[in-house]
């Protein structure tokens, strides 16, 4: 399968989801499906990065899956950061937006996963701080 899910960090706040050349739809339900057990399995908040710096293409039909991510979304999932994920997804994203509002709410991108770890921290630095 083109995609790998992966505890970031030892303590389960960060999940990655590593994309990998090309990849359909139904691999990324199916990925994305185990992806969100596993945040649902956690008692705290968990921060996603989709690393998409091994993919730059995006399966036909993408536009297709919006209501099944903003209406399968996890309460506790905290940012969603996708790392390089290209002009063309983040293209959809933006026309995709009104149809997924919580989903965008907690999307950010990032050129690298350094970036991404970044605004992951920033972000929890704000929560702690609350």
């Amino acid at each position: 399968m083109p995609m790998h899910i992966e505890w970031d960090r030892a303590d389960h706040t960060v999940i990655r989801h590593t994309f990998e050349g090309q990849w359909t739809l139904d691999e990324f339900i199916v990925s994305n499906d185990r992806l969100l057990k596993m945040i649902r399995a956690e008692p705290h908040t968990v921060h996603v990065i989709g690393d998409m710096t091994q993919t730059k293409s995006a399966p036909q039909r993408l536009l297709s899956i919006s209501r099944y991510l903003e209406n399968n979304m996890a309460d506790n999932v905290g940012l969603i950061v996708l790392v390089d994920p290209g002009y063309f997804i983040q293209a959809l994203i933006n026309i995709a937006s009104r149809l997924m509002p919580r989903f965008v709410a907690t999307l950010r991108y990032a050129k690298t996963l350094e970036e991404a770890h970044a605004l992951i921290d920033k972000a929890q630095a704000v929560s702690e701080s609350n």
